[in-house]
């Protein structure tokens, strides 16, 4: 990790495959998660730009997919932010991280879901939802996954993880807060303020479209459980309407125009 760092501090570096499979080898020693992640593979062909299959135990990448994304959303930024282009190479490894650590957030959450299997938490229950929803009606998750507590979860994890380490720069103090915006944006993706008063949440629009969600049960495991308001986020769960406020507030600060 510290050799990435390193390299990541070169304004003309961009994350290689090796960068990717040196820092999976660290995650699963580290954390003795050889029972979970064996490898990770670029050579199949898969659809998206990356997939965690817990079965075979490897997270799969396409990098000319992960690339052509990293280079889609630094543009998309260009045009809400006024930032240096100088730094562009500083974006496109801000968010090919994103990419790699939302993978490595879906590992942890299976490692978590199996050393807690046999407890009835709002973790458990929304890892078995997800799991067997998206067995039931894969088009459906894959159209709708952005409402899906793990991918939920994963996003945040990804943004915050990749911020955490690109704060570590030499990326001037501007171009950081942008960053740091964008992990704000992900929290409160998806979340809905309706008449001022209201938010409308993720798992909320998960169960109106499906009736494999029981808001119900979510909601009293969530408020019997007594969730801290960053876990909520990080699952999509219900939050108030101070809470919310005081992100978007928060977000607001950094915006960069």
């Amino acid at each position: 990790m510290i050799t990435l760092m390193n390299k990541l501090d070169d304004e003309n570096y961009i994350i290689q495959q090796r960068d990717v499979l040196d820092v999976a080898d660290a995650f699963i020693r580290e954390n003795h998660f050889d029972e979970f992640l064996k490898d990770v593979d670029f050579k199949q062909e898969i659809n998206g730009i990356g997939h965690y299959d817990a079965n075979k135990r490897v997270i799969f990448f396409n990098e000319n997919k992960i690339l052509e994304k990293c280079y889609s959303l630094y543009n998309s930024l260009l045009s809400h932010h006024d930032i240096d282009e100088n730094y562009d190479t500083y974006f496109i490894n801000f968010y090919y991280l994103f990419i790699l650590y939302h993978e490595f957030a879906h590992v942890l959450r299976k490692v978590k879901y199996e050393n807690s299997f046999n407890e009835e938490n709002i973790y458990t229950y929304l890892y078995e939802m997800c799991v067997t929803m998206i067995d039931k009606d894969r088009d459906f998750y894959t159209k709708n996954h952005q409402f899906f507590p793990i991918e939920i979860e994963a996003n945040n994890i990804g943004f915050y993880k990749a911020y955490s380490l690109m704060s570590y720069t030499k990326l001037p103090a501007k171009e950081c807060k942008v960053m740091q915006y964008q992990y704000l944006k992900s929290l409160l993706r998806n979340y809905q303020k309706v008449d001022g008063s209201k938010i409308i949440t993720p798992i909320e629009k998960l169960a109106e479209m499906k009736e494999d969600v029981d808001l119900d049960k979510i909601i009293d495991l969530s408020s019997h459980e007594n969730i801290p308001r960053s876990e909520r986020l990080n699952l999509g769960l219900p939050i108030s309407l101070k809470e919310y406020d005081g992100i978007a507030k928060e977000k607001q600060k950094l915006l960069v125009k």
